[in-house]
């Protein structure tokens, strides 16, 4: 029995060597090629018309919007102003990534809140430090009231679902003011 790729040679001739993909290519005038270098993208860039300001392709001569001329004198000189700005924002935004990460490996990547100048929320208990973090003296005691009045409110008012919230919401209530040291020695015992 034959190959299934010669069942039919008589039908189509023998195609012959093939052309290498890295051959000559030559694109119409505006058109980007169909091969692109891998080279570096520094010093290309894609022009924006004066007249119109619309980006246009890299290997654009015409606008595409408007029709001006792209290879104009005065339109090249605004390209090359754009790409020296380019140029800088891109060496200060290299710049300011150095710095950062010069900062990131000085600096521990753990810090706690204290370095900072803020007490931590879970010490000595989370609803102190809860309650610590409100600034107005009003604000905070209300705040007190509320965490407590709510579930008293709700067990004393309610019946069945509105109960079982209010229990819910003193359990939670009393738990964030235990003391942290607490649940900590706890999970070290374990």
């Amino acid at each position: 029995m034959s190959s299934r790729f010669n069942r039919d040679p008589h039908l189509e001739p023998p195609r012959g060597e093939k052309e290498s993909a890295d051959g000559p290519v030559s694109p119409r005038q505006g058109q980007t090629p169909l091969v692109m270098d891998d080279g570096p993208t520094n010093g290309q860039h894609f022009s924006r018309c004066i007249r119109c300001e619309t980006e246009n392709g890299r290997f654009a001569v015409v606008c595409t919007t408007c029709g001006a001329d792209l290879r104009a004198p005065e339109q090249r000189a605004e390209d090359e102003k754009r790409g020296r700005e380019r140029a800088r924002a891109e060496e200060r935004e290299r710049e300011e990534m150095r710095v950062r990460q010069a900062m990131s490996a000085e600096r521990p990547m753990w810090h706690t809140e204290e370095e900072e100048g803020i007490p931590p929320v879970f010490e000595p208990s989370l609803g102190r430090g809860l309650m610590r973090r409100i600034q107005n003296p009003t604000a905070r005691w209300m705040s007190v009231g509320a965490a407590v009045g709510l579930p008293l409110l709700l067990t004393r008012a309610g019946h069945g679902p509105l109960w079982v919230l209010g229990m819910y919401l003193g359990v939670f209530v009393a738990a964030s003011f235990v003391p942290s040291a607490f649940w900590m020695r706890r999970r070290r015992d374990e």
